[in-house]
């Protein structure tokens, strides 16, 4: 496996080649994502109104992450 990256912090290419497909067994594949890490709503929240010192259980940093639908192979 051998990810090629291209572009900037907004639009990113990635090229991935299964080096250990077998086009006569079933497979799937699915891209994961993880973004930098960022404040949770709560955080902004008690930022804004200057009550984190009242609320230090809101104030917490979160990393988000998502997926893609899988793409399938079958054989024939």
């Amino acid at each position: 496996m051998i990810p090629v990256w291209q572009g900037d912090a907004r639009n990113v290419c990635v090229v991935w080649r299964d080096e250990n497909y077998d086009p006569a067994s079933p497979s799937f594949w699915y891209a994961r994502v993880q973004e930098t890490e960022s404040p949770r709503w709560s955080a902004l929240m008690c930022r804004r109104t200057g009550r984190c010192d009242e609320f230090p259980d809101a104030d917490q940093m979160i990393i988000e992450r998502a997926w893609s639908s899988p793409i399938w192979s079958m054989p024939r």
